[in-house]
């Protein structure tokens, strides 16, 4: 009975310490969402304002002063292009990693590692001289290529992580019947991993949807991204908050919508990585 007690005990104490996290994590978002519909006076107001009459004046003032639409339409471009490469790259690479005896395979999944935790060395300046060379400054396509370089490494590591996963004995089985490993790939890996794919998928596309570095670097104007255009909405002598809060919702509703529509494969790709 006493043990009882204890797990109870233990359990509602997990749970509101998940619920104070969720709490510190999601109401910021709330709150810039909130503030978005507000007045400048009611958004910096103390105390503050909770309940409000809405309005769209904030939004009109970003769309009708800043090319915002456009900046909009330049992060999907870039979001989107940029994680699909990753993905249609990152699952051969995955598989030979996971499959194949590739000499110095340790001293490839370190690197793999090492340039994703520090981008600005992946990147470099030869890669930035390359750009100019290559009149890739400011433009999707430049922005896609860095923002590719950027994702690759941690996709190829979780891709590797999933398809070890999968019994070497189906591959083995169907290479007897002719396939080749295009055919293992494309007929049986890709099958069998889609939840995870779509889970990698979501996070390199986050990844690049936030983005600011290299956004703020490489597409200074034709193509510059959400990130970067909600920053420069900030004066030096004031911040117009409901403004910026504006902006953040931009960027916040479409990835909200997108992980809306593809929670249950997200759902299931993360079940698969715990596995």
């Amino acid at each position: 009975m006493e043990n009882n007690i204890k797990s109870s005990v233990i359990r509602i104490i997990l749970l509101l310490i998940a619920i104070i996290i969720v709490i510190l994590f999601v109401f910021p978002l709330l709150w810039s969402i909130m503030s978005a519909f507000k007045t400048h006076a009611q958004a910096i107001a103390i105390p503050p304002i909770w309940l409000a009459k809405p309005t769209l004046n904030n939004f009109k003032e970003i769309f009708d002063h800043q090319p915002f639409l456009r900046f909009l339409i330049n992060s999907i471009i870039v979001a989107v292009g940029s994680s699909i490469i990753v993905i249609l790259l990152s699952i051969p690479a995955g598989y030979a990693l996971a499959r194949f005896n590739i000499r110095a395979k340790n001293n490839i999944l370190f690197f793999i590692l090492s340039t994703r935790m520090f981008p600005a060395i992946a990147i470099g300046i030869p890669f930035l001289l390359v750009f100019q060379k290559f009149h890739l400054i400011d433009s999707h396509i430049g922005l896609i290529l860095a923002h590719t370089t950027f994702n690759l490494p941690i996709a190829i590591w979780l891709m590797r992580m999933f398809i070890i996963q999968i019994p070497k004995d189906i591959d083995e089985a169907v290479s007897i019947d002719g396939y080749t490993n295009l055919q293992i790939i494309v007929r049986l890996i890709v099958p069998l991993t889609r939840p995870a794919i779509m889970a990698i998928f979501f996070l390199v596309m986050t990844f690049s949807w936030n983005e600011f570095m290299f956004a703020l670097m490489l597409a200074p104007n034709n193509a510059k991204t959400l990130p970067p255009a909600t920053v420069g909405l900030m004066g030096f002598g004031s911040i117009h908050w409901s403004v910026v809060s504006a902006a953040v919702t931009i960027m916040i509703i479409p990835m909200i919508i997108y992980l809306l529509s593809v929670q249950k494969s997200l759902m299931k790709g993360l079940a698969i990585g715990a596995v």
